[in-house]
């Protein structure tokens, strides 16, 4: 949390997702189970998370998400 989600976290909006798409050994990482230091709640508490293998199987998904929406 400290390294990944704290230099952004007040810039994070709860009523918005959070996209991740992990590199390397971070795919291991569980990032539902980060905790926060301030408040000890754990990160999806207060956010949606949504990952993602890679950024093209995210634009796509969106792109697919975007056009069942518009139908």
């Amino acid at each position: 949390y400290r390294i990944l989600i704290a230099p952004v976290a007040s810039r994070l909006d709860p009523a918005k997702q959070i996209f991740l798409i992990p590199d390397n050994f971070l795919f291991r990482l569980p990032f539902s189970t980060l905790v926060s230091p301030n408040d000890g709640k754990f990160l999806v508490a207060g956010h949606r998370l949504v990952v993602a293998p890679s950024a093209s199987v995210f634009l796509v998904n969106t792109d697919a998400a975007r056009l069942r929406n518009r139908s």
